[in-house]
């Protein structure tokens, strides 16, 4: 509970990573946004399970501590507190930790829009999830993601493998420009701005035409926003404002939620393999979140 930023801020909160003492903020980031987004669409199945309150408190958890690390959003943001590295050479629970732990932080000169881009949408996800919850914490939340995606944009780059070496053994972002767009659209769903929704579209294109976006297609997670990005986009924006790859991917949804069951798919190595490359179950259900959310529109 004594975890401070090199500016002696607060950084206590949020969610260590896979039975680690590491908060690693760029798959933190992409677990609440799914989490927010979740919220958001599928309110009355979180609450016909009575979960729906458990969701917010979970969600909350995690966003308070992405405001502490986004600060004021102008000289540094912090994107990692704990070394992966030295986590690894020890075994132990978090209370057991010696500190103080390294709290890694992104500057102007050492960019991370890919971990601040991911931030920022999940702010602006859990803002609209809260949106009609409290009103004050939604602004707050409001407020940070768009100071977040400002920085971002300003301060242009990925945060591995030069700004934060130690994420790269862990969470290394092979792009940024999906992470970008996927909070622009975010940003757009809770303020209806239309110049969010023409960044998103525009930073989703440069995606996939500068950082081979189309290749980046086997999966949703935290090293990529792609379909999170193309699937909000897919709701204002028709097929020819998109590049032929997208247009083909957007199809490729419709394939896979051909069929009636979605149990039946996730049994069905065919048509996984029409949406990912890969057999892993979280993968495919990774996938299948996408084209639940497409079909939604």
């Amino acid at each position: 509970l004594n975890d401070k930023a090199p500016d002696g801020r607060d950084v206590t909160g949020g969610w260590y990573d896979a039975g680690d003492n590491v908060k690693f903020n760029l798959p933190m980031a992409w677990s609440a946004g799914v989490l927010a987004w979740s919220l958001v669409d599928f309110e009355e199945g979180w609450k016909e399970a009575k979960q729906y309150e458990n969701g917010l408190a979970n969600l909350k958890w995690a966003t308070d501590y992405f405001i502490k690390c986004v600060g004021d959003g102008k000289s540094s943001i912090v994107v990692q507190v704990g070394n992966g590295a030295q986590d690894h050479a020890t075994w132990g629970r978090p209370e057991d930790v010696v500190g103080p732990v390294p709290v890694y932080v992104i500057t102007h000169q050492n960019p991370g829009s890919d971990v601040v881009g991911a931030m920022a949408a999940a702010l602006a996800a859990a803002s609209q999830a809260f949106v009609w919850r409290d009103a004050k914490y939604s602004a707050a939340l409001l407020v940070s993601a768009k100071a977040a995606y400002d920085f971002a944009i300003r301060y242009q780059g990925s945060y591995t493998p030069t700004s934060v070496p130690d994420a790269a053994a862990f969470y290394k972002s092979s792009s940024w420009m999906d992470d970008v767009a996927y909070a622009a659209a975010w940003l757009y769903v809770r303020t209806g701005d239309v110049n969010y929704r023409t960044s998103a579209l525009e930073w989703y294109n440069r995606h996939v035409k500068e950082e081979q976006g189309g290749t980046i297609w086997n999966n949703f997670d935290w090293d990529s926003n792609s379909w999170g990005a193309v699937v909000l986009l897919s709701r204002w924006a028709d097929l020819a404002s998109f590049t032929s790859i997208t247009s083909q991917q957007l199809l490729r949804f419709k394939v896979c939620f051909s069929v009636s069951s979605v149990l039946t798919q996730l049994l069905s190595s065919e048509v996984a393999d029409v949406c990912v490359s890969t057999f892993q179950l979280p993968s495919t259900l990774n996938s299948y979140v996408t084209c639940l959310q497409y079909q939604l529109y």
